[in-house]
């Protein structure tokens, strides 16, 4: 019954606030305004679930992370949950940490009991970009990649927008991207993987339909909650990689894909706390000490 209010609900919030789905010139404006409040150097405090599903597997992915003074810091757990075919299950739960300060970036997560680090610069640079405060033409490009706004609720204290994402625009400006900042010390079997998997998500962002709902205060312009919708792209990537006819996939990989491509769901929910509470995040001095990897691949290999 609950399922149906929202249902219901969501579709009512969708046919009153059909009038601003065009994207004119006020939600344009009133976007922009949102995002410029929302400065890189703002200290933040948030929690973050990302949520994977497809009938065989299910993951989340929990973080508490703050920015400070221009450093980025969180600490986690990804839990996964896998049903084989036989009814069996089993869970992996890997904690981890992460700092990044300007173009670097350390990963720190517990395999097995024992704690690796290993260094990002392309994640650093990644976030870097995504809490910096935009430049005029980077905030352009972000609103062109914009295929609607929608303002669906406008009170004393909030707004919350609906926009849909042109995933075409995405695509392109993440090929310039991942030019600018490739991931290096890949093997050549390593390389060809993710070539192949960026021309899938190439293809997955130019088909997919994707949004997010984004609540800000009227008080500041700051983010009170974002939830971004990515489930259409999954699957997109997925029916890409089927649909590779120089790609033969062992049937345990198809299988796979094809659950993918038809019955996950994927999202993420985020929720920024008062900043003024000063909580504060140190990575343990045990986990600082950790073991450095190149890889997270490399994680367990000094096993004796």
């Amino acid at each position: 019954m609950r399922k149906i209010f929202w249902a219901v609900t969501f579709c009512l919030m969708m046919i009153l606030s059909t009038t601003a789905s065009a994207a004119g010139s006020y939600e344009i404006e009133t976007l922009r305004e949102a995002m410029l409040a929302n400065s890189g150097e703002d200290d933040r405090v948030f929690h973050e679930d990302l949520l994977f599903f497809i009938p065989s597997v299910q993951s989340e992915l929990e973080l508490f992370g703050t920015t400070e003074k221009g450093v980025f810091k969180s600490a986690g757990e990804v839990n996964i949950w896998v049903t084989s075919a036989n009814g069996v299950s089993t869970e992996l739960s890997v904690p981890f940490y992460a700092v990044q300060n300007g173009k670097e970036m350390k990963v720190y997560f517990q395999m097995d009991k024992k704690w690796y680090q290993f260094q990002s610069p392309a994640v650093a640079a990644a976030v870097t970009d995504v809490v910096a405060s935009p430049t005029n033409a980077e905030l352009e490009e972000m609103l062109s990649e914009t295929k609607t706004i929608t303002i669906l609720r406008d009170t004393d204290t909030q707004r919350t927008f609906l926009v849909r994402l042109d995933g075409e625009k995405i695509a392109e400006s993440m090929k310039k991207e991942f030019e600018k900042n490739p991931i290096t010390n890949l093997k050549a079997d390593e390389k060809a993987i993710q070539d192949k998997f960026m021309g899938y998500l190439e293809t997955g962002l130019k088909n997919a339909e994707m949004w997010y709902t984004w609540t800000v205060s009227k008080k500041d312009g700051k983010t009170m909650t974002l939830a971004i919708h990515l489930s259409n792209l999954l699957q997109e990537v997925a029916i890409a990689a089927l649909n590779d006819k120089d790609q033969v996939w062992p049937e345990e990989i198809r299988e796979i894909l094809e659950s993918v491509a038809y019955y996950s769901e994927m999202k993420s929910y985020t929720t920024f706390l008062n900043a003024d509470a000063k909580q504060r995040l140190e990575v343990p001095k045990n986990v600082l000490k950790a073991k450095q990897v190149e890889r997270i691949s490399d994680a367990g290999k000094d096993k004796k």
